[in-house]
């Protein structure tokens, strides 16, 4: 009878042994998948905010090309007008308006 006890203890220990041993798996894989839940959170949150990041300076660069685009059509009209104004037949018309004339041996040309 004895002996019968003591196999019954050993075998209660290996099944509370087994059981500890189970929780302390299934504990383990809880914080190994908490852990790996975490870090998919936490590069979920940094894409997130790289993609605002992204769309804040796109949207400033279509506002800056949009600025440049109106800034040169408006250069380009404002060299249509000087040439306009600086032809030498419209010069020649405001210096015989102004009572200035017009002496060919005066001219210096400058190569």
């Amino acid at each position: 009878m004895g002996r019968a006890s003591k196999t019954e203890k050993s075998s209660g220990k290996e099944s509370v042994s087994k059981d500890t041993t189970m929780k302390l798996k299934t504990l383990r894989l809880r914080v190994w998948g908490a852990m790996f839940i975490s870090v998919i959170l936490v590069f979920s949150v940094l894409l997130l905010k790289l993609e605002a990041q992204y769309y804040d300076i796109h949207k400033e660069n279509q506002i800056v090309a949009s600025d440049i685009k109106s800034s040169e059509e408006i250069l380009s009209e404002l060299e249509v007008i000087e040439n306009e104004l600086s032809s030498p037949k419209r010069i020649l018309k405001i210096a015989k308006e102004q009572g200035l004339e017009y002496h060919e041996e005066n001219l210096i040309t400058v190569d």
